[in-house]
C-alpha cells in the first residue's frame, strides 16, 4: 500500500491526476486500514472541486485514523478546506479546531493551520 501510494504521489506531483486517483484507490484496495492514501486522494479530488467525492474518501480516512497519528490533522485540515469550498462554516470550524490541537514540530503543517483558521475566520464572519 505504501509503494502504490508513493507512485500516487509521484503521478499527483506530474500533475496527472486519473493516474495518481487510480494508484491512491489502489492503495486503498491493498489496505484499508492506511489513512496516508485517503489523505492524498482527498486533497486531490479537493483540488478538483470534487467536494462531496473528497468528503467522503477524506471521512473514510478519519475513521481508519487515531488521533495520535499526524494523518489524522492532516486529514482533519482536509476536511475543513473542503467544507470550507462548500460554504460549511461550522463543520469547516469543527475540523480546523480538531487540526489546531495538534502540537507539532511540523512548522509547514502549523502555517497551513493558520492560513486555513485565517480563511474559515474571513469567509465565514
Amino acid at each position: 500500500a505504501t509503494i502504490l501510494n508513493t507512485l500516487g504521489s509521484s503521478f499527483s506531483a506530474l500533475k496527472d491526476s486519473v493516474s495518481a486517483l487510480k494508484y491512491f484507490y489502489a492503495a486503498i484496495e491493498a489496505d484499508s486500514s492506511k489513512p496516508e492514501a485517503y489523505a492524498s486522494a482527498g486533497c486531490l479530488l479537493e483540488m478538483q472541486g470534487k467536494f462531496p467525492e473528497a468528503l467522503s474518501i477524506l471521512k473514510k480516512g478519519h475513521t481508519v485514523c487515531n488521533s495520535e497519528q499526524f494523518t489524522y490533522y492532516s486529514i482533519c485540515l482536509n476536511l475543513a478546506v473542503t467544507y470550507l469550498s462548500m460554504d460549511s462554516c461550522s463543520q469547516a470550524g469543527k475540523y480546523i479546531d480538531i487540526a489546531k490541537q495538534h502540537g507539532t514540530d511540523r512548522p509547514q503543517f502549523d502555517t497551513r493551520v493558520t492560513q486555513i483558521e485565517n480563511n474559515v475566520i474571513n469567509h465565514c464572519k
